[in-house]
């Protein structure tokens, strides 16, 4: 199958930059051979992360998106959040080419290799003492919100029905919900958001862990990367692959971290979490 269609942004995006690098001044120069390199990072970084990165201004930054035909800096993420989309679909389609003609017996055991690669990761990628201090901060938190959509949403559901059960204090946010806005706004220092979110990270959980941040709420990001627009914002970052050879994006990873995450909390404060169990029980067998 011809896939040259589906990248016709991101061409267009190397030949522009083809054409301007060499007008470009110093440190406009330095911003977009960072983000021609690092292109997936950047096209979900706030100007303020890409600025830090390439150690120049943040007006420098909007030069170089302007230099570059954009409008300025948000109208480049757009192009560039467009252009990981393509790359996304142009991996899917690949995938799913190969997958309608291998033998059932090949695809289960690539399948099978991309699981317990991602479980290895999580269990490597996140220490005990990590998990530690993201136990603390549920522990110690006044409230907790769990918020994501896509493929965080079966991990938002899980982990906010746990932490629930066992603390009481805690409520999913989805991020397609109406009612999102109205826990945002309620939120305040002592208060905990867990921020779930992965390549294509979703808009509305990133723009939600920002305002919750501004308003002094803790901060524990689930997610893919160091280099994840919830990192920057986050306390604690917990880190999964969600890859696989198949179509579909593994929740394996995820879901490790998650119960890693919940046994901690339990080990730090089993007292208040039988407490807690026993309120469960009593209600219900009233």
């Amino acid at each position: 199958m011809n896939y040259q269609h589906e990248s016709s942004r991101e061409a267009a995006l190397t030949e522009l930059i083809g054409k301007s690098i060499s007008r470009l001044g110093p440190s406009r120069r330095v911003v977009v051979e960072y983000m021609a390199a690092h292109l997936e990072e950047v096209a979900f970084w706030p100007l303020a992360r890409l600025a830090q990165a390439v150690l120049v201004s943040e007006s420098a930054v909007v030069r170089a998106a302007r230099d570059l035909g954009f409008s300025g800096y948000p109208d480049l993420q757009q192009h560039l959040q467009d252009v990981v989309k393509e790359r996304l679909f142009r991996v899917a389609r690949r995938q799913l080419d190969q997958q309608s003609t291998e033998p059932a017996e090949s695809l289960y055991e690539r399948v099978r290799l991309g699981s317990l690669k991602n479980l290895e990761h999580a269990y490597r990628a996140n220490t005990p003492q990590v998990m530690q201090q993201a136990a603390a901060l549920a522990l110690g938190a006044r409230r907790i919100g769990v918020v994501g959509s896509r493929v965080g949403y079966p991990v938002v559901t899980l982990l906010s029905f746990y932490l629930k059960k066992l603390l009481g204090n805690a409520d999913a946010w989805h991020s397609g919900d109406d009612t999102l806005i109205d826990s945002i706004r309620s939120v305040g220092p002592g208060d905990l958001v867990i921020g779930v979110a992965f390549r294509n990270y979703g808009r509305r959980t990133v723009r939600a862990v920002q305002i919750a941040r501004s308003r002094g709420a803790s901060v524990i990001a689930i997610t893919d990367t160091a280099a994840s627009p919830l990192s920057v914002l986050a306390d604690v970052v917990l880190l999964s692959e969600t890859e696989n050879s198949a179509v579909i994006r593994s929740l394996v990873g995820p879901v490790a971290i998650v119960e890693q995450f919940l046994a901690a909390v339990v080990q730090q404060a089993s007292s208040q979490v039988a407490r807690t169990l026993d309120d469960l029980k009593a209600v219900a067998l009233e």
